[in-house]
């Protein structure tokens, strides 16, 4: 049953059959030659029995594609006439467009108090790592494909001596920057993190070269947009280019996750709407809503808000309290967090950030929607439990060997399409989970 289109599939029956080809005609001529030499043996000798069909049950393998092949202009698979759709698919890559900074970390026993000068804990404090939030979350993507998947980074270099390090950063890290700019009139973007015996950061970005954006070099980006996956987007960039390309992965039926960390600004309606995900801490959900968010309650009832003015799947992360998906219709899921390697929270820097690539990289791989949850909670995890941002983020084999170890008891539900009370309790069962009802008050095991 050859398919309409060139190269297309046809399904039938479990079995993919492409359009058939010279190549192909050849092929069926030689097996039914070799049918009919075996009629003509069968015959010879006397034998009665019916000749068996070939067994066509398996479907065709595809090889996985080497880092080399996917990050090539055209991957291998792709060249292939009569190429699986489902696998063209699978290869898609993951679109980062966002900030990139270099990051100043200094210890501090506390933050300094108004008109108060501290001294550093640490006389060595003071290096400078790459990160910002658009470049430690391309590059967690880059790491949790393995170089299954191509990520693709857009971002605005700055004129100074970081900009060649932060840029060898991302090459290093396997990130493709082909979609990059370089603004000859400004440094690179800066971020001075103050970091406190805890592990808890608190910090403030310099923009830089990160508001050299224009809507016209958004613009430019449509194709990359229409041929991912999936869209990160975070706010430390202008937010028209926000604007710009959540309009054109919505339009094109892409997720697009918007983490809310960044400036404080509000956000509009009409970005809302066009929001697959949209992920804000706590700080930010209080901030962006203006309403209490300390107990399990007020996290929902702000969460819904949101909702009401357009958003779809609100994602809150907690920090060690794990994380919050208030999806559309009332369902709620929520996740403890991962226990920290080593059991110490040294930099928090890059764990949000890693959390939401890791979110993002399951999403795409079509993972069930409590098991991209916990990823991505194994991947803050390992992040917090390393300094710098960048530097910290972890691999994928470091997760996977992480994700066993997480409590059983993390709230999970919802598998893409499948956001009906029965599809997330199919989804918590199959994850030994449990679930809040529509209400998010009440909770329940299943």
């Amino acid at each position: 049953h050859p398919s309409k289109q060139e190269g297309g599939l046809c399904v039938e029956k479990g079995l993919q059959v492409g359009e058939v080809s010279m190549t192909a005609m050849r092929c069926a001529l030689l097996l039914l030659g070799i049918a009919s030499l075996a009629l003509v043996s069968s015959s010879s000798l006397g034998a009665r029995q019916r000749i068996q069909p070939l067994s066509l049950g398996a479907r065709p393998h595809f090889p996985k594609l080497t880092t080399k092949e996917t990050q090539c202009g055209k991957p291998l698979i792709q060249r292939l006439r009569g190429g699986s759709d489902a696998v063209k698919e699978a290869q898609k890559p993951l679109l980062v467009v966002g900030s990139v900074n270099v990051d100043i970390i200094i210890e501090v026993d506390r933050l300094p108090k108004k008109d108060e000068t501290i001294v550093a804990r640490n006389p060595n404090t003071g290096s400078a790592v790459p990160g910002g939030k658009g470049a430690n979350q391309a590059v967690a993507a880059s790491r949790l494909t393995d170089g299954s998947r191509q990520v693709l980074f857009a971002c605005q270099f700055g004129n100074d001596a970081h900009a060649s390090m932060l840029e060898k950063a991302m090459v290093d890290n396997g990130v493709d920057v082909s979609l990059c700019g370089h603004d000859d009139k400004r440094p690179s973007g800066q971020g001075y993190v103050l970091l406190e015996d805890d592990g808890a950061v608190s910090s403030v970005v310099v923009g830089g070269a990160n508001v050299a954006w224009t809507a016209e070099s958004a613009h430019a980006l449509r194709d990359a947009v229409v041929g991912s996956s999936a869209v990160l987007l975070q706010r430390e960039i202008p937010e028209v280019v926000n604007e710009i390309i959540a309009k054109y992965a919505h339009d094109a039926e892409i997720p697009v996750i918007q983490d809310i960390g960044g400036e404080d600004r509000p956000i509009s309606d009409a970005l809302l709407k066009l929001l697959t995900y949209i992920s804000p801490n706590l700080t930010e959900l209080r901030r962006l809503t203006g309403m209490p968010a300390e107990s399990e309650a007020e996290i929902i009832t702000a969460a819904k808000s949101l909702q009401a003015r357009g958003a779809h799947n609100v994602l809150v992360t907690l920090g060690e309290r794990g994380s919050i998906l208030v999806q559309p219709g009332g369902i709620v899921v929520r996740q403890l967090c991962c226990a920290v390697p080593g059991g110490r929270v040294l930099d928090a820097t890059g764990a949000g950030d890693a959390f939401r690539a890791a979110f993002a990289v399951a999403l795409v791989e079509k993972h069930p929607l409590g098991e991209c949850l916990r990823f991505a909670s194994a991947a803050g995890a390992v992040a917090a439990s390393r300094l710098g941002a960048v530097p910290s983020l972890p691999s994928r084999a470091e997760c996977a060997a992480l994700m066993p170890a997480a409590p059983v008891e993390h709230i999970r539900g919802g598998i893409p399409g499948k956001n009906t009370p029965e599809g997330v309790a199919e989804a918590g069962r199959s994850c030994g989970a449990k679930v809040l009802g529509h209400s998010g008050v009440g909770m329940h095991s299943v």
